[in-house]
Formats: C-alpha cells, sequence, structure tokens
C-alpha cells in the first residue's frame, strides 16, 4: 500500500504508514549513563557524536554536586581528549528566592551548561542541551535551557560556541568548582536527519 501524504477522515493508519512516519522524525537514543556514587568530578562520554546525526540532544537530570553553587560545564573531545580552549557562551536566567526575582546573565571564554545547583546541596538541577553539527569539521554551537528548584528556583537559558573546525565524537560535563557530583542522569539523543 502507497504511504499516505494526506489524512482525511476516514482514512485509515496502517503499520507500513506509521513505520514510514516514525523513521522519518523525531529523536533516537544513543547513550546514557548515571552517577550515584558521589566520588565524580566529571563525566565522559566517548563516541556518541557520528556522521549518523547532524545535531544531538544532551538531556540532564537529578544533577546533584556535593558542595552548594556548583554547576557543570561542558567541554567536547576528539578520540577520549577534551578539548579546553576556544568556547564562547552568553545566558540570561531568572532566580527567585521567596519573593524576590533576579535576572542574571553572564559571556565568558569557557561553554558553561549553566546547570547550577542554587544555594545549597539539596537543589536539583535539569537540563537540555542541543548540540550543533559536532561531528562536522566546522564550529559547533550549542543551546541550552535549565532548571533548578529548593526552597527557590531558577532557570537560564544560554548559547554558546566552540571556534576550532575540529570533527568531535564525544563531550564531558565536568564539575564548575570544588567537590565531587552526588548524582547525575544524562541521556544522549540524535535527530534524526529526515
Amino acid at each position: 500500500m502507497p504511504v499516505k501524504s494526506n489524512f482525511a477522515a476516514g482514512n485509515i493508519l496502517t503499520a507500513s504508514d506509521t513505520n514510514t512516519y516514525l523513521t522519518n522524525g523525531g529523536l533516537v537514543y544513543v547513550t546514557q549513563t548515571l552517577v550515584s556514587s558521589g566520588s565524580a568530578t566529571s563525566v565522559s562520554f566517548n563516541g556518541c557524536f557520528t556522521s549518523t546525526y547532524d545535531n544531538y540532544r544532551i538531556i540532564i537530570d537529578s544533577f546533584q554536586p556535593s558542595v552548594a553553587a556548583r554547576g557543570l560545564n561542558l567541554r567536547l573531545r576528539v578520540g577520549g581528549v577534551d578539548t579546553a580552549t576556544n568556547y564562547v557562551y552568553a545566558f540570561r536566567g531568572l532566580y527567585v528566592d521567596g519573593t524576590t526575582a533576579d535576572n542574571f546573565s553572564n559571556a565568558a571564554t569557557f561553554y558553561d551548561t549553566s546547570v547550577y545547583n542554587s544555594t545549597n546541596t539539596i537543589a536539583i538541577g535539569s537540563a537540555a542541551i542541543d548540540v550543533f553539527n559536532p561531528a562536522r569539521t566546522d564550529r559547533t554551537f550549542f543551546s541550552n535551557n535549565s532548571s533548578l528548584y529548593n526552597a527557590q528556583f531558577g532557570c537560564r537559558f544560554g548559547i554558546g560556541e566552540q571556534n576550532d573546525s575540529t570533527a568531535f565524537d564525544g563531550f564531558t560535563l565536568l564539575l564548575s568548582g570544588t567537590g565531587n557530583i552526588t548524582t547525575l542522569r544524562c541521556r544522549v539523543y540524535g535527530y534524526r536527519q529526515a
């Protein structure tokens, strides 16, 4: 049966139609990790960026550091080695503690995923990071949305870039300061090409 390009009332969606539509859109799971030992200061992913997908989404949830006010930074990797230079980023956000809301912004030369734990080690932080064309020999761009909550809540929206014309095959999430990662769950997905 040919695939229907337009559906109207009374049309029947067949198994072959469904498989075709599922093949042509959405995210595809690539890999994941869970840190729960409380002894790691960074988590690395090797070989997760390939020519199979142009763009990727990294989902971070359940992030907790052992020391207050710590976040996660992102570095790209090639062959199991981090690239630590030629990053730029900027972010804006909103932080609410009790009845006061504060806007904040920052820009620097190191890409920061902005998944912060606020003022204590009880908070849970989460983020969705899109990475554009990491496996191509070109600049790699990022965008991210993050949020956290304990007795107060906050959110950050950021953009970043790695300026080397390098094809990267992985990344590292590392703590922004002293301490350890108490908990971190991270999943990587590829955007389908269709």
